[in-house]
């Protein structure tokens, strides 16, 4: 079950990888179409604030989760205020703020 495991949060982080990668070449666009689905947000939120809690770093998927998070809350205010909204996502950003990633999506919500 453990490599299983490994392999599906390994596979999640590539398509963060690929959803990463569209929305930041097509911003606002790609940003719009990423957060029409209602669980997005939601789903890299608890990627990242499960890594600071459980693990206490971030792993491959929360720095994938933190990737697409940097590069949504740049696109718009939507994901900026759903970031800035969330007490524990935020908490979790703090806690893994030796993480680039995690100090500029807080940089992007300020």
């Amino acid at each position: 079950a453990d490599a299983h495991q490994r392999t599906a949060a390994a596979d999640a982080a590539c398509g963060l990888a690929v959803l990463r990668a569209l929305v930041a070449a097509s911003k606002e666009r790609a940003a719009r179409s990423a957060l029409a689905h209602d669980d997005l947000l939601a789903s890299l939120a608890a990627a990242v604030v499960d890594a600071s809690t459980t693990k206490g770093t971030a792993d491959t998927l929360a720095l994938s989760a933190l990737d697409v998070l940097v590069e949504l809350t740049d696109a718009g205010d939507q994901a900026r205020s759903y970031v800035a909204s969330r007490a524990d996502l935020l908490a979790a950003l703090v806690a893994l703020a030796p993480s680039r990633r995690a100090l500029v999506v807080l940089a992007n919500v300020a």
